[in-house]
């Protein structure tokens, strides 16, 4: 691209200078990730864990489905696919504002689903017809840590205190606390062409981006394994179900290993409490156990359905 050379129009310009800019952003930071990220097999964990387990973390409960479905999580899915698309764009502070979303949806999805919340108060919610909006970060994660007293036996840090420090440490960027929160520290811009900043790679903005990134994941790991314990359990739902397993609520064996490996370190302890002792996971082990297995039969029935 010639910038001495650009068309006269104004939005064209901006066209054709994004267009000369974002195949090479792209490619370096592709590059960097496989050859230089340090922790390049937890981040693909974390987007595989995105892009096929998210969604599927709610519980299958009809009672709870009825109040928002899975949308809070699905949504969660499309911020988190947002964020690794603006961060190999070169764009990295917007990619906080999407982790911030998601996080806010999460954590509104599990509070939404709790016993204490009303029916109606979530459905409004969901209809977008809410008084209130979406509920208030800090409040839902106070109403989640009152609903699971006993997960706060055996840690010295409080699941909800180390996911609300992250929730404002993501909200100091976005809100620009400061200089070290200001769009050349976050996400630089070293060319300037026709009065545009031009994306362009940055590997400690991008290796930055990318922690966030990673770092929100597995407590939103955190979260749906604590608000659905269940998960942390595989079941192996097409032994008993076929092609037509519950919607949602329950992870194959291989799903559960990977929600465990996400879970930060200093809360594993209690995770494998939890696998240990919940009672609502014996419950739904013997429940499954108490299935028969599908017949070959019942199998080619669901098929020709």
């Amino acid at each position: 691209m010639n910038p001495f050379n650009l068309p006269k129009e104004s939005f064209n310009a901006r066209r054709d200078i994004l267009l000369s800019s974002l195949e090479s952003v792209i490619t370096e930071t592709s590059n960097y990730i496989y050859n230089d990220y340090p922790n390049l097999e937890k981040l693909e964990q974390a987007e595989s864990f995105c892009t096929h387990e998210l969604m599927e973390a709610p519980t299958a409960r009809a009672d709870h489905l009825e109040k928002v479905s899975i949308f809070p999580w699905v949504e969660a899915v499309h911020e988190l696919d947002s964020c690794l698309t603006v961060i190999f764009q070169g764009n990295y502070k917007n990619a906080f504002d999407s982790l911030r979303r998601a996080l806010e949806l999460v954590v509104a999805g599990s509070f939404f689903v709790l016993d204490s919340t009303e029916s109606e108060k979530a459905k409004k919610w969901m209809h977008s017809v809410s008084d209130n909006g979406t509920p208030n970060f800090k409040r839902a994660l106070s109403a989640l840590k009152k609903a699971t007293p006993q997960y706060d036996q055996d840690n010295d840090e409080l699941w909800t205190d180390v996911l609300l420090e992250h929730y404002w440490d993501i909200c100091n960027v976005i809100h620009v606390n400061g200089l070290e929160n200001s769009f050349n520290i976050i996400s630089p811009r070293f060319r300037h062409i026709n009065g545009m900043g031009v994306p362009q790679f940055d590997k400690k903005a991008c290796s930055q981006s990318l922690s966030y990134y990673l770092k929100t994941v597995e407590l939103i790991a955190l979260t749906v394994a604590l608000s659905n314990p269940v998960l942390l359990v595989g079941f192996d739902m097409e032994r008993k179900f076929g092609i037509n397993p519950p919607m949602s609520g329950f992870y194959s064996p291989v799903q559960a290993e990977n929600l465990a490996c996400l879970i930060p370190d200093n809360f594993q302890k209690l995770i494998a409490r939890i696998k240990e002792t919940d009672t609502n996971i014996s419950s739904i082990q013997h429940w499954y156990d108490s299935l028969p297995d599908i017949t070959e039969e019942e199998l080619n029935a669901q098929f020709e359905r």
